[in-house]
């Protein structure tokens, strides 16, 4: 009975994803980021196949003496795994090769997503870069800068710093509610939750972030969904 119960979860298996799921389980438990990726990228690629539209948000800091970009801080709402190079891990590094004309360092941070919005590959990430170039093309350039301020958002705590009075960047705070990966769908909530706080738009995080006090006074704001 064993027998016949494994034999058909591979058929479902390599019917679903058109792969053998040694190979699979082999190439994850023996990966090395130098060796060949190719099993793992299409079984990723059939795995992320759905399309699904998503926000990308972007906050680009600006020198106060003769206003050149200083650094670009990108909020896309896909995760950044699994792991290694598949997928969007390296997502950071993709992007800084897919956007040199933009001239300055990216800082892409991990926003309310979990494993399920990991891409696919190539292609989604060509797609993220795009959101980017939009959402500076569309940016208009601000002055204020509020403190950062803890508010409720519906069930979670968050950490609300303004830009300009109706954007903000939110950072959630395991205060009341533990998490680990908060999902997309949770952070479209809090977002609708700050609408009501008087945010037009706002770029949520969770925890898996670190940050530096200090910094300049011009921001210029983007958004792109």
């Amino acid at each position: 009975m064993g027998v016949l119960f494994a034999r058909a979860s591979v058929r479902a298996f390599k019917q679903k994803y058109n792969e053998s799921p040694i190979k699979i389980i082999n190439f994850f438990l023996n990966y090395r980021p130098d060796k060949d990726q190719t099993v793992g990228q299409r079984f990723m690629e059939r795995l992320y196949r759905s399309w699904r539209k998503v926000p990308v948000k972007v906050l680009q800091v600006l020198r106060e003496s003769g206003g050149e970009p200083k650094v670009t801080l990108v909020f896309p709402y896909v995760h950044p795994g699994p792991f290694g190079i598949l997928g969007s891990s390296d997502l950071p590094r993709r992007l800084q090769e897919k956007l040199p004309d933009i001239g300055t360092d990216l800082m892409v941070f991990h926003t309310t997503t979990t494993n399920s919005n990991n891409c696919a590959g190539e292609e989604d990430i060509d797609s993220i870069a795009m959101g980017v170039r939009e959402a500076l093309q569309n940016s208009v350039e601000i002055r204020n800068v509020s403190r950062f301020k803890k508010i409720s958002a519906g069930k979670y705590t968050v950490a609300m710093q303004r830009f300009g009075g109706d954007f903000g960047m939110v950072a959630l705070v395991p205060e009341r509610e533990p998490f680990d990966d908060v999902s997309l769908k949770e952070g479209l909530k809090i977002m609708s939750h700050l609408k009501k706080a008087g945010l037009s738009d706002s770029a949520v995080i969770d925890a898996q972030n670190n940050y530096s006090q200090g910094g300049p006074v011009n921001w210029r704001i983007a958004a792109a969904s």
